[in-house]
């Protein structure tokens, strides 16, 4: 009799230790899920929010993912409200400001150059700044890579202002006085 009871209580036991093994594998697969499923939410929020588009809600609860998730929803926030303000200030400025590429083409202007030259900002985007520029393109080669030498070797201490003359867009020529700074990255 006690062989037999002996024998159920093995048997009970490995039953239960192959069923607490099935469900510590099943927790441990719907855990990771889970984990795995709200940490794809904040990587396709950085994904989205790089790409300028809609972010997903704030994850709910109080663990260290919904954390992470809440300081990444309150950066973008604050990035968003910078780039709110950085173009009001551009588009409200009465002063050209503009971005220049590598070869010369504007990639952005704001909209005082219609107010200035006449232009509309997307008449001149990826169009050659000596499309719009009466002097030669070898002296605003010349400036622009001197302004690129002086912020390489540290001495961009001293932005001096420099005179181009610009065609309107019914024909006038304009000396307009530029400042420029040099970014290697922007």
């Amino acid at each position: 009799e006690q062989e037999r009871l002996r024998g159920d209580v093995q048997a009970f036991s490995s039953a239960a230790v192959l069923v607490s093994i099935f469900i510590s594998i099943l927790l441990v697969v719907i855990f990771n899920r889970s984990i795995a499923n709200r940490l794809k939410i904040i990587s396709k929020n950085a994904i989205d929010f790089a790409n300028d588009k809609p972010i997903a809600p704030v994850l709910k609860g109080n663990d260290e993912i919904a954390q992470l998730d809440r300081i990444f929803h309150d950066m973008a926030f604050h990035m968003n409200d910078l780039r709110r303000r950085e173009k009001a200030l551009t588009e409200n400025a009465s002063e050209i400001i503009c971005s220049i590429e590598p070869y010369f083409e504007f990639e952005s202007v704001n909209k005082a150059i219609t107010t200035i030259l006449g232009y509309l900002p997307e008449e001149v985007i990826e169009k050659p700044l000596a499309s719009i520029c009466s002097d030669d393109p070898q002296k605003i080669r010349a400036i622009f890579k001197e302004i690129a030498e002086r912020k390489e070797s540290k001495e961009n201490k001293d932005n001096r202002p420099f005179l181009l003359t610009m065609k309107t867009k019914v024909g006038e020529l304009r000396e307009i006085m530029w400042s420029a700074v040099f970014d290697k990255e922007e």
